[in-house]
């Protein structure tokens, strides 16, 4: 029961888990509440500083959602062909997707709900699906092993500034650009000052839990 089961591929998950957890860490554990648990990951080996790498852009939290996506599908084992199958009617525009009577001939449970308003290559699931195929050809182009690879993934995909999305099997289309705008504090702020600052706000949480 447990060969047939879908289960992420333990091996490889163990070895990207510091990486995974870190771009978990950006999208959830903003806030100095969670300092306690920043220290915890830092003397993990977890190389994200406090504060400095929270994700509150809009477009970076997308980013590292698609990014976390992509990579949790491949450890799945699925294929291309497996991902564009979940993520079907995912790429009608918008103004298909707001007629009633069309909608009512598609799958009420599919994922084409999220984000059917916004075009198309904007689309949580559409930029998910096109992230999964970079990782596919990447792991299959590279020499290296499968986990260089996808730290090397997780570490630098961007979103796509532009594109011919006909090579990911959708319309040509041009993209706008979805970038990464960090907010001023951020930028200006060191990565000691940022630990600094966890070790302060882990003190004054830890006296409000007695």
């Amino acid at each position: 029961l447990l060969e047939e089961s879908p289960l992420p591929k333990r091996c490889t998950l163990k070895q990207i888990k510091s990486s995974y957890a870190g771009l978990v860490a950006r999208l959830s554990m903003i806030g100095p509440w969670f300092a306690d648990a920043w220290l915890v990951l830092r003397d993990a080996g977890i190389q994200h500083p406090y504060m400095k790498s929270w994700a509150l852009d809009s477009s970076e939290r997308l980013r590292l959602r698609v990014i976390l996506d992509a990579v949790t599908a491949h450890l799945y084992g699925l294929l291309p062909s497996d991902f564009s199958w979940v993520l079907k009617d995912c790429s009608f525009a918008p103004e298909k997707l707001a007629n009633r009577d069309f909608c009512n001939q598609l799958d009420p449970k599919g994922f084409w709900r999220v984000d059917k308003s916004k075009a198309f290559y904007e689309r949580h699931t559409v930029l998910a699906y096109i992230a999964f195929v970079d990782l596919a050809t990447l792991i299959d182009k590279n020499t290296a092993s499968e986990t260089v690879s996808l730290l090397w993934f997780m570490k630098h995909w961007q979103l796509p500034s532009s594109s011919d999305l006909s090579d990911y099997g959708f319309q040509s289309e041009q993209i706008h650009s979805l970038t990464y705008d960090s907010s001023t504090w951020q930028a200006t702020i060191s990565v000691e000052e940022s630990w600094i600052r966890c070790y302060q706000d882990a003190k004054e949480f830890r006296k409000l839990k007695r």
